[in-house]
């Protein structure tokens, strides 16, 4: 080992002992050692060698002095200790720094006191004997960490890098070393450590990924709610440990980090054993020394069980704005039936051409009245809690629009007015419905006698100005949706808790105060705030705004022409309950080049399949059924030909379908459809 980097103790003896032989040399030719030499040895005869040989070896003794010098000023001025010592315990000799680490005045006063550094100098007697063990074994050691006393009683942590030094024939002759203080370090390290034993007992999953998702840190809160122990997940990335196929939220945030150094949102991850969980996600960048992006802070905090008790809640709070919608709703659908049971009759009778057509149609639009009215109520109501993605408002609004005509007293007018190039959001398209309507509800209540109800959205770009109007708003592109009535107002006194749960000003049994509660509730959750504007006796604005990516276009489905779409003659298993329903869907089939084979239900359909499955080219199946559903046809069918088409009918929503994950099925027909409508979903299936 060397000192400095320089070989210290083989370096300086071989200096000595080159002065020494150049001394004894000159000796010999008649000239003075180097320790008697005066000014006249310039003028000196040599008796043995020439004047040559003389003044050689007079630069090397030079050249020699220098370089003991330049060792000797290195070991003085070191800026850490170094020290030899006998392998008993005794200094030889130390440096000054050292003596200051040790808090002595000098190397001296260091070397006089300290004659047995196992007991004198380590807190601990067994660690010299641990680093003499050390030495004697490997002939060195490396960062040997120890605490030790000082002069003044004071203890700090030393960090010992030494080596065995030995004479030509292997002899033992001393150790020599340097000595750094660590104490800061140490010190650094237990207060990281004791850090990090509190974020261990921490309830939240706390873990530091870099800027390429490897994770650096993880705590014990993130072992309990993930699964993954430390070892497991440090070194992985946070992408595979928690994503399953959908990583463009976590990318998103991402970029929001870098850009704005924090992001706080919701994210859908997945544990260990698989099982989906929701947590509240706080990010904040970390920066190196030079202020360069190094790292991210993640705290996560588990939300499922509350996102369950919300779900449950929102769910309430939908049945019990849907129950106000009760009476409208009836009303509607009776208006829709009426001509349907006028006009069948008549089509008894031999009614003039032009009289049929108009009758046809009258029935037609009536149905398909009802049915929208239906497949409205159905999305309200039963909604699909915790999946946001790409929102377009525009689409919503109108549908808040339709109901609240179809719904809402004939003395109320419905104002919609919206930008045709709304941005889009990240958002639950059920929630955002939910506010709508019902804000629109609470309009609706505050009109008793009538009036007009105004639905506006546009585009706003909140500026750095904005937080002092609005503390919850933050800069960047946002929608903003107005819901204004000219209704009665509210009253300055009750405007600090209209938003408060369970308060109402309505009378008993015509509503628990939810309703604006829920508004808020589900407005934060997206990041976004609400305002309110309000005058007594002439009207009120509830303002939700939400941020936007204004970047993000969604791609919307164009209508598919007008025309039927014949067959060619293939032969289709159509299995249906309902007799109405297959006569009437067997006559559109057959009407249009298709072949059909009944089956009215499961069991029937698989002997059937049984015994003409080579002809079939498609099934066409509805999914509630008695005896045997839908969806154990359809795997029953997979088994017997696994690529025969499959389109499912069915009035049920998206929860009813989770069964026929997996299985392939070509389409969806949602009823009630249309013929136009069936016979365009079987085209493309045949053209795939």
């Amino acid at each position: 080992m060397s000192i400095l980097g320089v070989d210290r103790g083989a370096g300086a003896g071989l200096v000595s002992g080159r002065v020494s032989a150049v001394n004894e040399r000159l000796v010999r030719i008649g000239q003075p050692s180097a320790a008697d030499r005066t000014d006249a040895e310039s003028s000196a005869t040599a008796s043995e060698g020439g004047p040559g040989e003389i003044a050689s070896l007079k630069g090397e003794i030079a050249r020699l002095k220098e370089v003991e010098a330049n060792y000797r000023g290195m070991f003085e001025n070191a800026l850490d200790g170094i020290f030899q010592t006998t392998p008993a315990g005794r200094y030889l000799n130390v440096n000054p720094a050292l003596a200051r680490i040790y808090g002595y005045g000098s190397p001296a006063e260091l070397i006089a006191t300290l004659n047995d550094i196992e007991h004198q100098l380590y807190t601990d007697p067994r660690r010299r004997p641990e680093f003499v063990r050390l030495m004697e074994r490997d002939g060195l050691v490396d960062r040997f960490e120890s605490q030790i006393r000082r002069k003044d009683g004071g203890v700090i942590w030393i960090s010992e890098s030494a080596r065995c030094v030995r004479d030509p024939a292997g002899r033992l002759l001393y150790y020599e070393g340097i000595v750094k203080d660590v104490t800061e370090r140490m010190r650094t390290e237990e207060k990281l450590r004791e850090q990090a034993a509190l974020l261990d007992q921490a309830h939240d999953a706390i873990y530091v990924p870099d800027l390429d998702h490897c994770v650096r840190y993880w705590n014990e809160g993130a072992t309990r709610l993930y699964g993954w122990t430390r070892a497991e997940a440090c070194g992985q990335s946070a992408l595979r440990l928690f994503w399953r196929g959908d990583e463009a939220p976590v990318k998103e945030s991402l970029q929001v980090v870098r850009e704005r150094g924090e992001w706080t949102g919701e994210l859908r991850q997945f544990k260990k054993d698989g099982k989906e969980i929701f947590v509240q996600s706080r990010w904040a960048l970390m920066r190196d020394a030079a202020g360069l992006p190094r790292s991210i802070l993640v705290i996560n905090t588990d939300v499922t069980e509350r996102k369950r008790l919300e779900a449950q809640f929102l769910r309430a709070q939908r049945m019990e704005s849907i129950g106000t919608l009760t009476s409208g709703v009836a009303h509607d659908l009776n208006n829709c039936l009426t001509p349907i049971l006028i006009s069948a009759p008549l089509l008894r009778c031999a009614l003039p051409p032009e009289q049929l057509e108009s009758t046809l149609t009258t029935i037609e639009v009536s149905a398909q009245r009802g049915a929208d009215i239906i497949r409205q109520l159905l999305t309200f109501v039963r909604g699909a809690e915790g999946r946001r993605g790409p929102v377009q408002l525009r689409h919503i609004v109108s549908e808040t629009v339709a109901i609240a005509r179809q719904t809402f007293p004939k003395s109320i007018l419905v104002k919609p007015s919206f930008q045709k190039d709304l941005w889009i959001i990240q958002g639950d398209p059920t929630q955002l419905h939910q506010v709508l309507v019902n804000l629109c509800v609470n309009a609706r209540d505050a009109m008793p006698r009538g009036g007009t109800l105004a639905i506006t959205a546009r585009n706003v770009q909140l500026d750095s100005e904005s937080p002092r109007r609005a503390p919850q708003a933050r800069p960047g592109p946002h929608v903003i949706i107005e819901v204004t009535d000219t209704g009665e107002g509210i009253a300055p006194e009750i405007l600090d808790r209209i938003f408060d749960p369970f308060f109402t000003t309505k009378e008993s049994g015509r509503g628990t105060g939810l309703g604006l509660s829920t508004v808020l509730s589900i407005v934060k959750s997206h990041g976004g705030f609400i305002e309110v504007r309000t005058e007594v006796g002439k009207g009120t604005t509830f303002t939700t705004c939400l941020p936007a990516t204004p970047e993000k276009q969604l791609t919307e489905a164009r209508a598919a022409p007008a025309g039927r779409a014949q067959g060619k003659g293939e032969l289709i298993l159509l299995v249906e309950d309902e007799t109405g329903i297959r006569e009437i869907t067997q006559l559109a089939l057959t009407s249009n080049n298709y072949q059909v084979m009944t089956a009215s239900d499961g069991f029937e359909a698989v002997a059937l399949f049984t015994k003409h499955g080579g002809q079939i080219k498609l099934v066409l199946t509805d999914l509630m059924m008695p005896f045997m559903d839908g969806s154990a046809l359809v795997r029953i069918l997979r088994k017997m030909n696994p690529h025969i088409p499959i389109v499912v009918m069915t009035g049920a929503g998206a929860r009813e379908l989770e069964p026929l994950a997996g299985l392939d099925i070509q389409r969806v027909l949602a009823k009630p459809y249309t013929s136009d409508k069936l016979l365009a979903m079987l085209r493309e299936v045949f053209s795939v």
